[in-house]
């Protein structure tokens, strides 16, 4: 505890001071470090144990962390690699395990410089050779990163070159990130950590195979996209100890691989989204949710188009799994509405609706007041949204959008109060667009409600709000929204009418459903 503190002050420090005095000072910690080493080294006989051989490199490591961070880039690559050199043969199995870990944060800010990602994967090969199972998962854990700094540092360096070699070096440093990106992804992870004896190591390399997919650089798809896919697929089908946490990250990676991948790969792909959707963890189950959306954006690009896309991917199993599974998947359905919406065709979203109400009711008396409130007012924050969804042109049209309307009602009583604020701004945002209302006067001038102010403090509506609003009740035609339809509109009006005339918690809604109705204008 006292060591973090510690360096987290040494961080704060190096941020504030100017350069001039924060470079000697990094300077000598990392020399001291360093010369920590070589006596635990001498000490313990060549650096064959001890516990305080250990703790003195675990130290070095961790400054190291730090001083990176500030260290000028040349002086900073050679104290990197020397120091992360002499730590990677460490006798302390927690020493080389640590580094492995923060290996690329190590290279980060060096990736410009001649060599910096040589030296890195150098390093990154010599621990994946490790004997010890623990120094390897941390290896495979890191993989992503590894490969992400192979792929970043060529967007890094090309952005800068000379119009006049542009081309030639941008070609050459291509050519060069390719070969380290092979090296990691080839050599060490298809290569060594994959097919490794241990099943912690296997279950760390399993975990990262979509993240390594994402991060893959075009020239290397051709050969090694497949082999990588299929490492991707069978992680999906894996079993036994750690198979759950491994198709979590498979779920949660699933929309990026197949964006690399392209919709031509989804006869592969496909069966891997059914198995992941037929999971009873909750947590895969929403990551998958989670990615639908862009799933059905990539699959629209091919040969299913918009609609035939979306009813493979948000039809069939994911309707079973929202009436099945909806308390488990209802943080991501709750994030995902808006977005889930408009790529769906009229009677797909029909069918996602259906489990609205159900998501926006807030828990029963005796399991808690409010319950977990985060994912109602995440779908409250996104009602507008939802509402243009279902009533664009072509879209499900008014009886979607009066079901939308009766929810947002709801969420504008749900016992949390962001909620109810959040619903409440959303209202305004709908009917401001669908009646619009007149522009802003003098009302600033008057001290009254205006766009963005507190509707805590706040909880008198102005002459022009209240001239909107008892235009609102006579409205039978939605000029700005067509598809939002009488109804929806009335049960929105009518709430806003009601609270107007209710409690000073209601009224303070009502001010701020007319603000973002007249902010929606101004913008």
């Amino acid at each position: 505890m006292v060591r973090e503190a510690q360096l987290a002050a040494l961080d704060s420090v190096c941020g504030v001071l100017p350069a001039s005095s924060v470079h000697p000072l990094l300077a000598r910690l990392c020399r001291a470090a360093d010369s920590g080493l070589e006596k635990a080294a001498g000490h313990s006989g060549g650096g064959s144990g001890g516990k305080a051989g250990g703790d003195a490199a675990l130290m070095a490591l961790s400054m190291l962390a730090v001083a990176v961070r500030h260290m000028p880039p040349e002086r900073g690559l050679a104290t990197a690699h020397s120091l992360a050199t002499k730590l990677s043969a460490n006798a302390d199995l927690r020493v080389r395990e640590a580094l492995a870990s923060v290996l690329p944060h190590l290279f980060s800010n060096f990736a410009r410089l001649p060599g910096a990602l040589e030296q890195m994967c150098a390093l990154f090969s010599k621990l994946c050779e490790d004997k010890v199972w623990s120094v390897q998962q941390a290896c495979a854990r890191v993989v992503p990163d590894v490969s992400e700094q192979c792929s970043r540092a060529a967007c890094d360096v090309s952005t800068g070159a000379p119009a006049s070699t542009s081309g030639s070096a941008d070609a050459a440093l291509a050519a060069r990130c390719d070969g380290l990106q092979r090296g990691v992804l080839e050599g060490e992870y298809l290569g060594r950590l994959l097919p490794a004896s241990s099943q912690w190591v296997v279950t760390a390399a399993r975990q990262v195979a979509g993240a390594a997919i994402a991060g893959l650089r075009p020239g290397l798809t051709a050969d090694l996209l497949p082999r990588l896919l299929d490492a991707f697929c069978a992680a999906s089908a894996a079993v036994g100890q750690g198979a759950v946490e491994v198709k979590r990250a498979c779920a949660a990676a699933f929309a990026d691989v197949l964006a690399k991948a392209g919709h031509a790969h989804w006869p592969q792909l496909h069966p891997v989204w059914g198995r992941l959707l037929r999971q009873a963890d909750g947590a895969t189950l929403c990551n998958a949710v989670g990615g639908a959306e862009r799933v059905v954006r990539v699959l629209a690009a091919g040969p299913l188009g918009a609609s035939g896309a979306a009813q493979e991917v948000v039809g069939g199993q994911l309707q079973e799994v929202l009436r099945a599974n909806l308390h488990a998947v209802a943080p991501a359905v709750c994030e995902e509405m808006a977005g889930l919406l408009a790529v769906c065709p009229p009677e797909l979203q029909r069918q996602v609706l259906e489990v609205l109400p159900a998501l926006c009711e807030p828990p029963a008396a005796g399991s808690g007041r409010c319950g977990d409130w985060r994912p109602r007012l995440c779908l409250a924050r996104q009602l507008h949204a939802t509402v243009c969804a279902v009533a664009a042109p072509g879209a499900a049209g008014p009886d979607a959008a009066a079901t939308v309307a009766r929810c947002a009602v709801q969420l504008c009583g749900d016992p949390v109060w962001s909620v109810r604020q959040a619903a409440a701004a959303q209202v305004g945002l709908i009917l401001g667009q669908a009646s619009p209302p007149p522009p802003l006067n003098q009302d600033a001038e008057d001290g009254a409600a205006t766009p963005g102010s507190s509707a805590a403090t706040t909880v008198a509506l102005t002459e022009t709000q209240r001239s909107w609003l008892q235009r609102l009740s006579g409205v039978e035609s939605c000029e700005g929204l067509p598809g939002l339809g009488v109804e929806a509109l009335q049960v929105l009006s009518s709430w806003l009418g009601a609270a107007v005339g209710g409690t000073r918690a209601e009224e303070s809604l009502a001010v701020t459903a007319c603000c973002a109705a007249f902010a929606s204008q101004a913008c």
